[in-house]
């Protein structure tokens, strides 16, 4: 035998992408390129011959899926007061379960204050769970997050500390 291809005893179809499979020969995995070549998606082709009694395993990986800009949520807000739970962004609680936010503060006449940090949400429809972490500071911490269930949809809030809070979220949203 000098490759694998169609089902397997189980009647599962061998099917990979490539550059995204492992490959073992009773229990040790094989070099690929040197031992094997799988450039097709549905055919291994072993460098030599194998005899019977050899033992194939194709373990195939899900290739990782890299978020474009389209799915990245932009959100870009001026908040002039300082006063509390200030909507800085909104979406439906039907369509999205987990949200999360990387955060860019800065106060407007004042090039020395930054602030950042991640946010991390998700809910049940009817409760908000969530954490912030990382958060970075220069000069001074500008505001605090919260979510809520408004309605049919969730909303993230800031509670800015000072006026003329200039607030820059990314957003990358998981589907319920």
């Amino acid at each position: 035998m000098d490759s694998v291809s169609g089902a397997d005893s189980s009647g599962a179809t061998l099917s990979y992408q490539a550059g995204f499979v492992d490959v073992y020969l009773n229990g040790a995995r094989l070099a690929t390129g040197k031992d094997y070549t799988a450039a097709n998606g549905t055919q291994i082709v072993f460098d030599s011959a194998l005899g019977s009694g050899n033992i194939v395993e194709v373990v195939s990986h899900q290739k990782a899926v890299i978020t474009t800009a389209d799915g990245i949520v932009t959100i870009d807000s001026d908040l002039s007061t300082a006063d509390s739970a200030q909507v800085i962004d909104t979406f439906s609680k039907t369509t999205y379960r987990t949200t999360k936010y990387t955060a860019q503060l800065v106060k407007d006449e004042d090039s020395a204050s930054y602030h950042s940090e991640e946010i991390l949400l998700t809910h049940n429809g009817t409760s908000v769970a969530m954490t912030t972490y990382a958060q970075v500071l220069l000069d001074s911490n500008l505001g605090t997050f919260d979510a809520k269930v408004n309605g049919s949809n969730i909303q993230l809030t800031l509670s800015p500390t000072r006026t003329n809070v200039h607030v820059k979220l990314k957003a990358i949203r998981t589907e319920a």
